[in-house]
């Protein structure tokens, strides 16, 4: 099998990240070539309709030489301009000319996230006032442009099948997007199974020893974002004692350029009187984040019901072997359903998140720790980036 993937790579990007676990993890599973088609995003958002569409033109003479063409999938990475019209026009182009080259069996496309061809549209700003809001959704769904993308992946004679993380997703796809089932595989999020070797940076240590001394850290990783519930985060520390410190990982996106969550949580912090309670990293090296976990005594994923998929700052939480609280939202919800590894809480919810927080790590909830902890072992296991990788190519082959 040959097996060409198209994605950001070897970037600060999770996609990117995980396209790499996944290359590794086909070659592990015996597949003779897998190559990347990496996405350069930083060019294409300079770059006209014209020039974007000449930009993938060289992967469709690539794709001649392989099998399998698998696409991973996020609105930014095909948007000329950052709009979710311009990103549908040229994904619905590339699936066009990938499903007409003859030599490639299967067109595979996971949706990290949810796109327009769902309904569900989390890239318009809802700061825009209902009217327009309105228009911009409006405009989007009546658009020529998305039910082309839908007619070439419905197609009976189409090559193209779909992955999503999770079966909230898929039954998005297929009723309001209305793809056949049979076109959608759910597979999780991979998880790298990390050396538990205790390679710790003790100049960091040192540094943040003022912060974690005497004191029970909550972290929240990943860059912030309105959906993380980072506000709630900060809320509900107020309603803790005080040696309940908040560690926010990763801080602002360094592609975010209007920064408006990064400005809100910012001011919430003074505001509350909590400068000494939480202290926010700007983006750290890879090789710094066993450091950060091993201060941690509990992770936090306190995200909003607008969030519609899988989480990479949970896979990375789970491996962590720290305890994780998250709001009971669709993709948790069933994510517990299979593996009660996670402590729900209702979203949106300051005092509850306070609440469970203390209850969970009280010494007489030692039993509940100990069968969370074991329910992480068998997720993690079941969700090794070997045992993801079989799946992939079960749906490549099926």
């Amino acid at each position: 099998m040959k097996l060409l993937l198209v994605s950001t790579y070897k970037r600060i990007c999770g996609i990117a990240d995980y396209t790499e676990n996944l290359r590794l993890a086909l070659l592990e599973n015996n597949i003779e070539t897998v190559d990347v088609f990496s996405i350069d995003v930083d060019l294409l958002k300079k770059s006209s309709l014209k020039e974007a569409l000449h930009y993938f033109s060289s992967l469709y003479k690539q794709c001649e030489q392989y099998d399998y063409v698998h696409i991973q999938h996020e609105t930014s990475f095909f948007a000329y301009k950052s709009t979710v019209e311009s990103s549908l026009e040229v994904f619905s182009t590339i699936l066009n000319n990938l499903n007409n080259v003859v030599n490639l069996k299967k067109i595979i496309v996971t949706f990290h996230s949810p796109t327009p061809i769902t309904k569900h549209i989390p890239y318009i700003p809802l700061s825009l006032n209902p009217i327009n809001l309105f228009n911009k959704i409006k405009r989007v769904f009546e658009s020529p442009i998305l039910k082309k993308s839908l007619s070439i992946i419905s197609q009976k004679d189409s090559k193209i099948l779909i992955i999503v993380h999770n079966e909230f997703t898929k039954t998005e796809y297929s009723n309001n997007a209305q793809i056949d089932e049979s076109r959608i595989k759910v597979i999780n999020l991979g998880i790298s199974k990390k050396n538990k070797q205790n390679n710790f940076n003790n100049d960091l240590k040192n540094k943040l020893k003022k912060f974690t001394e005497n004191s029970k850290i909550l972290t929240i990783q990943g860059f912030i974002n309105g959906f993380k519930g980072h506000l709630i985060a900060i809320k509900a520390l107020t309603m803790l004692p005080a040696e309940y410190k908040l560690l926010i990982l990763g801080g602002k996106h360094p592609q975010d350029y209007q920064s408006k969550e990064f400005n809100e949580v910012l001011e919430l912090i003074p505001k509350l009187n909590l400068k000494d309670r939480v202290y926010i990293t700007d983006l750290f090296e890879e090789s710094d984040l066993s450091t950060y976990e091993d201060i941690t005594d509990l992770f936090l994923l306190p995200y909003l019901n607008t969030f519609r998929s899988s989480s990479a700052a949970m896979a990375s939480a789970l491996n962590s072997g720290k305890l994780i609280i998250a709001s009971s939202i669709d993709p948790f919800l069933e994510i517990n359903q299979q593996f009660p590894c996670l402590k729900l809480v209702s979203p949106n919810c300051p005092a509850e998140l306070a609440f469970r927080i203390e209850q969970l790590l009280s010494p007489e909830n030692e039993l509940e720790r100990q069968t969370l902890h074991q329910n992480i072992d068998f997720f993690i296991n079941e969700n090794s980036y070997v045992n993801i990788a079989k799946k992939h190519i079960e749906t490549y082959r099926s």
